[in-house]
C-alpha cells in the first residue's frame, strides 16, 4: 500500500505541476489585459491568489511525497536511493476476469484452504486406521506335501483360513472411532466455513472493484468536460466576452476534477490490489 501510495502523490505532484502552469498562464492573460486597460486590478490580484494557492499546494503534496518515500524506504532498510521513483503505471482498464476465474483462483491459491484440505485429509486416514483396527484380521495359509513309497509319490495340499478378533478393550477403541469421526466432521465443516469466508471475501473485493471502476470512468467523464470548459473560458476571457470570475470558477472547477480522477484511480487500483490479496494472488501463490 505504501508503494501505491508514493505513486499516487509523484502523479499529485505532476498534477499539481500543470495547475501552476495554468494559474501562471491565467496570470499572464489577466496582466496583458491590465496594461492594455481592458480589465481592473483585481483581475490581476485574483489571479495572482490562484498562483500562490496552486504553490502551496504543490509544496504540500511534495512533502507527503518525501515522508511517504521515508516510510517505504524504512520498511526497505533504506535501501532505495533518494530520487528513485515507483516505475509503474496506475491500472485503468476493467480487471477482465469473471467472478468464476478468481474464486476458482482463491480456492486453489489460497492456503487456508490448502490448510483445511490437508487437515481433512489427516483426519480420514486417522479414522481408517482406527477402523482398521476394529475389523476382524483374516490370514490364509496353503501347505503342500508328498506321500507315498515311489518317488515323487502323490501329492497333496492343505488350506488353513484363520479369522482374529480384536481383544476386548471395554468399548475403548469404538469411543476412539466415534471420537475421530466426530474430529472428521469438524475438519469438513471448518473446511467449509473457510471456503465460505474466503468466498465472501473474494465477492466483497469484486463489488469494491466495480464500484470503484465504475466512480473512475464517472470522474473521467466529469474531467474531460471540465477541460472543455475551462479552455472555452479563457478563450471567452482573453476576447473579452467573459470575465475573470468565470474563469477562475471554470479553472477551479477543472483542478477539482482533475484532484478527484487522481483519487479515483488510486482507489480503483487499491481495490484490485484488495481483490488481488483475497485471491491470493499477492500471497505467493503460484497459478
Amino acid at each position: 500500500k505504501e508503494l501505491y501510495l508514493l505513486k499516487f502523490y509523484d502523479e499529485q505532484i505532476e498534477l499539481r505541476r500543470e495547475i501552476l502552469r495554468s494559474s501562471k498562464k491565467i496570470l499572464s492573460v489577466a496582466e496583458e489585459k491590465y496594461k492594455q486597460g481592458l480589465v481592473m486590478i483585481t483581475d490581476v490580484l485574483k489571479s495572482k491568489a490562484e498562483v500562490k494557492s496552486a504553490e502551496s499546494s504543490l509544496i504540500e503534496s511534495e512533502n507527503n511525497y518525501r515522508k511517504t518515500f521515508n516510510s517505504l524506504n524504512s520498511l526497505l532498510d533504506f535501501s532505495l536511493k533518494e530520487n528513485e521513483k515507483p516505475e509503474f503505471e496506475f491500472l485503468k482498464n476493467p480487471i477482465g476476469k469473471t467472478v468464476r476465474e478468481l474464486l476458482e483462483t482463491a480456492f486453489r491459491l489460497r492456503p487456508e484452504i490448502k490448510k483445511a484440505e490437508k487437515s481433512i485429509e489427516v483426519e480420514r486416514e486417522r479414522t481408517k486406521l482406527i477402523e482398521r483396527n476394529l475389523s476382524p484380521l483374516v490370514s490364509v495359509s496353503l501347505s503342500a506335501q508328498r506321500s507315498g513309497t515311489q518317488f515323487p509319490g502323490e501329492k497333496s495340499y492343505s488350506m488353513g483360513v484363520t479369522i482374529s478378533y480384536p481383544l476386548f478393550d471395554s468399548g475403548q477403541t469404538e469411543y476412539r472411532l466415534l471420537s475421530q469421526r466426530s474430529s472428521l466432521i469438524q475438519s469438513e465443516l471448518e473446511f467449509r466455513k473457510v471456503k465460505n469466508r474466503i468466498r465472501l471475501e473474494v465477492l466483497n473485493a469484486v463489488s469494491d472493484v466495480k464500484s470503484n471502476y465504475e466512480k473512475l470512468k464517472s470522474s473521467e467523464s466529469f474531467l474531460n468536460y471540465s477541460k472543455k470548459a475551462y479552455e472555452r473560458a479563457l478563450n471567452e476571457y482573453r476576447l473579452g466576452v467573459s470575465d475573470i470570475v468565470l474563469l477562475l470558477q471554470t479553472f477551479n472547477n477543472l483542478k477539482k476534477a482533475e484532484e478527484d480522477y487522481l483519487s479515483a484511480l488510486y482507489n480503483y487500483n487499491l481495490s484490485v490490489i484488495s481483490l488481488k490479496k483475497a485471491t491470493g494472488e499477492l500471497l505467493g501463490g503460484k497459478n
